[in-house]
């Protein structure tokens, strides 16, 4: 009955607004088909993706995963029913202030 009130268009609509949003900031999005509520990104080159994980949640309590994959910095943005434009806002400046 949960699972029947979330809206996958709105969540889709999100998902797509961290698309434009981190495209912008000049992080491509990884190759292939993305997955309808999540997206993963190539982020710069960081010396401890987990440090990066951490102060994002620490200092501006912004839950994303950060990790290293073949070489590469990678930030995986997952909308859940309860996320939002401001959720994305919110990891952009965050990202502008810690890279």
């Amino acid at each position: 009955e949960v699972h029947a009130t979330f809206d996958p268009e709105r969540q889709r609509a999100v998902a797509d607004h961290a698309q434009r949003q981190l495209g912008e900031l000049g992080f491509p999005l990884l190759p292939g088909e993305p997955a309808p509520f999540m997206r993963a990104f190539e982020l710069p080159s960081v010396d401890d993706p987990g440090e990066l994980w951490s102060r994002l949640y620490a200092e501006h309590r912004v839950e994303v995963p950060v990790y290293e994959w073949e070489e590469k910095t990678l930030l995986r943005v997952s909308i859940g029913p309860y996320n939002d434009e401001e959720d994305i806002d919110r990891l952009v400046v965050a990202l502008r202030a810690l890279l």
